[in-house]
């Protein structure tokens, strides 16, 4: 399918409305792909940025998430996960690593990492404000399914 940029920006602005956030809840997800290693914030601090695919709602609003989709697919939604591995950051990832994605851990913590694609976990879901204005939703915290 070719895009077609005059129809996009032929679109009037009265007409353009602001994304709907996902609802707030729990979901079933999975890591998606090896984690992206990058230093973030002002002080630069050394992280770990993991994709994240939603699978399903496990108690959230479905009529709220199918408008949040807008006609895509819940795993479409782009989710990220952010594990600090500064200051408490590496004991932080081995929980999550070890308790929530149930990776057994003999080696070194990028032993795990490289265990943890495709590794099923749940997500709960909450809101926060975007510079904006708006809302927008992001993980808050994660547990074992």
């Amino acid at each position: 399918m070719t895009i077609s940029f005059a129809n996009i920006l032929s679109q009037q602005t009265n007409e353009i409305e602001a994304p709907k956030a996902l609802p707030a809840g729990e979901y079933e997800a999975l890591i998606d792909g090896q984690p992206e290693q990058k230093e973030l914030g002002p002080a630069k601090s050394p992280a770990l940025v993991f994709n994240v695919k939603l699978l399903r709602s496990i108690n959230a609003d479905e009529d709220e998430v199918l408008a949040a989709c807008n006609g895509r697919t819940l795993s479409a939604m782009p989710m990220t996960l952010t594990m600090w591995l500064n200051g408490y950051g590496p004991y932080k990832l081995k929980v999550f690593l070890q308790d929530h994605l149930g990776i057994t851990l003999d080696g070194s913590l990028q032993e795990g990492v490289d265990q943890a694609p495709g590794r099923p976990f749940m997500v709960t879901l909450g809101h926060k404000p975007s510079r904006d204005g708006g809302v927008f939703a992001a993980i808050t915290s994660t547990a074992a399914l």
